[in-house]
């Protein structure tokens, strides 16, 4: 099997607590809603990419409205 690799948007760091967190759960979410596989990893690799650009844990996340306006 042939590795896939997957980019995003580089940006500035500001913290680096959540972004495990964040793809999981985006994931996980882009899934359910019947996203294919590879439609759900763009998607929550963005997530888990915004998800550094603010300082702190939970006020990291990104909203929904974020993350499509910046696929």
């Amino acid at each position: 099997m042939n590795p896939v690799i997957f980019h995003t948007a580089a940006g500035r760091v500001a913290t680096r607590l959540m972004p495990g967190d964040c793809f999981s759960s985006a994931l996980a979410t882009a899934l359910v809603a019947g996203a294919e596989l590879t439609e759900a990893v763009v998607f929550a690799c963005q997530v888990a990419a915004m998800s550094t650009t603010k300082p702190g844990a939970q006020s990291s996340m990104p909203r929904r409205e974020e993350i499509l306006l910046a696929i």
